[in-house]
């Protein structure tokens, strides 16, 4: 197989599940994405890639809850958090589990909900029974996808880069998609507390 991505990868596998875990403490979809398409491609070992990614996503999300107390001292995120519209600090108080698990499938409001859990007096018992289950959901629908995508790269016998090149413009378009919906429904929100 001639690929650009994989070549030899299975010397580094230990290091990629360490990758993956603070990958996932970071940033999200697009790690555990290119994660389960290593999967499929039998690079990496699927029980490991879950235990991995659900300790990755549920510790990165923990250390984001108790940050959010120690952030909020912080000139520059006290004023990011100001910019959030009152609407959805309302929205976390009123419905927390809804607002955590859902806020895991809108681009660029998971961290910022994860920050306004202290401030909307959500403890930590609420926030694990809502994030627990959502953090599988969310693993499952993105391994999936990231596995699925992969799965296709079969009907590309012998172009494995240009699958590859395909494999990032999805993660591109996936990105995006995310980002425009998750305006929506902030504006939605918006528009409907008024």
């Amino acid at each position: 197989m001639d690929a650009i991505l994989t070549q030899q990868l299975h010397i580094w596998t230990p290091l990629i599940y360490v990758i993956l875990f603070v990958g996932l403490l970071i940033e999200g979809e697009s790690i555990l994405f290119a994660a389960f398409f290593l999967v499929n491609q039998q690079e990496l070992q699927l029980f490991y890639t879950i235990v991995v990614a659900i300790a990755g996503v549920l510790t990165g999300d923990l250390l984001w809850y108790y940050g959010g107390k120690l952030l909020m001292r912080v000139p520059f995120v006290q004023r990011l958090s100001e910019r959030m519209p009152k609407t959805i600090d309302h929205f976390i108080r009123r419905k927390p589990i809804l607002s955590i698990v859902g806020s895991k499938f809108l681009y660029g409001m998971h961290r910022p909900t994860l920050l306004r859990l202290h401030a909307a007096r959500i403890n930590v018992k609420t926030f694990l029974r809502a994030d627990i289950p959502g953090t599988i959901v969310w693993i499952a629908v993105i391994g999936i996808a990231g596995y699925l995508f992969s799965e296709s790269a079969d009907l590309l016998d012998g172009k494995m880069k240009y699958w590859q090149l395909g494999m990032i413009g999805g993660l591109l378009v996936f990105t995006v998609v995310t980002h425009f919906v998750s305006r929506l429904v902030v504006k939605y929100i918006t528009v409907r507390k008024k």
